[in-house]
């Protein structure tokens, strides 16, 4: 989690006004962080982008909210560059998972 530079903490173990979110989604937890979890993420004005990366798939899916106030989904994978505008930061999808091992499906 990403807070605004210019927002007051009030306690270490509390982010007040977080301007990004990234979940790591794991099999238990993933319908929860697409739902509720964003739903309620959604009400916060501050939150400008909702972050989920995948762990058996080199994929991540970015929310941003627009101009508009309206979520837009961007996809990422493997060849492509993450762009976090938020804050301002970009990442090739294959430097963020460079010390990822995928179990391979045979079953195919």
């Amino acid at each position: 989690m990403v807070a605004l530079p210019d927002r007051l903490f009030m306690d270490a173990q509390i982010v007040q006004f977080p301007c990004l979110i990234i979940k790591v989604l794991s099999p238990s937890t993933e319908a929860i962080d697409r739902g509720a979890k964003f739903e309620r993420y959604r009400q916060f004005r501050s939150v400008q982008e909702y972050v989920l990366v995948q762990v058996d798939r080199p994929k991540v899916e970015v929310s941003r909210r627009n101009n508009l106030d309206r979520w837009v989904l961007s996809e990422y994978e493997l060849e492509d560059t993450l762009i976090l505008e938020s804050i301002e930061v970009e990442i090739t999808i294959s430097n963020l998972y460079r010390q990822v091992q995928f179990e391979t499906d045979n079953s195919i």
